[in-house]
């Protein structure tokens, strides 16, 4: 009984830093991608600049990759802002499984629907339907849906 119990813990240890990670490399991403079209900004700018700006089918051309560098820039800053509002808004719209909730579950061998591991984790959330999920996995089927609402059971 104490193994099972052992290797829970064990995967939720790796599943933090596993998280922890992913946070890091999708900042890291997400910056390499605003930079990317900054610099295609600059880059068009810096041609206009130089040769200044004459009404050309050239120009038409930098006028509408310039406008569609600063629309997906745009894009992308709504996406990250939308994940940040679900991630901020999903602690306060799903309660936390209670321990009674969690002792019903690990008894009749619930596991969370989403990864099959069991409930016997300490982030576990309970949606309205009474369905459990561990904390990070509703977080990235949320994420997933682009919303809470269609995420819903």
């Amino acid at each position: 009984k104490e193994e099972p119990r052992r290797i829970d813990r064990r995967m939720e240890i790796l599943e933090a830093a596993h998280s922890s990670r992913l946070s890091v490399l999708d900042t890291a991403v997400f910056a390499l991608q605003l930079l990317a079209y900054a610099l295609t900004v600059c880059h068009f700018i810096h041609i206009w600049s130089l040769h200044g700006l004459q009404f050309t089918l050239i120009d038409g051309v930098l006028a509408l990759h310039l406008h569609s560098a600063i629309s997906s820039a745009g894009k992308k800053i709504s996406e990250r802002r939308n994940l940040n509002r679900i991630a901020r808004d999903l602690d306060g719209l799903f309660d936390d499984a209670t321990e009674l909730e969690m002792r019903k579950a690990a008894a009749a061998g619930d596991v969370c629907c989403i990864c099959l591991g069991t409930m016997s984790a300490s982030n576990v959330k309970k949606v309205g339907c009474g369905h459990l999920y561990h904390t990070h996995c509703l977080r990235e089927v949320v994420e997933r849906a682009r919303s809470i609402e269609a995420a819903r059971c």
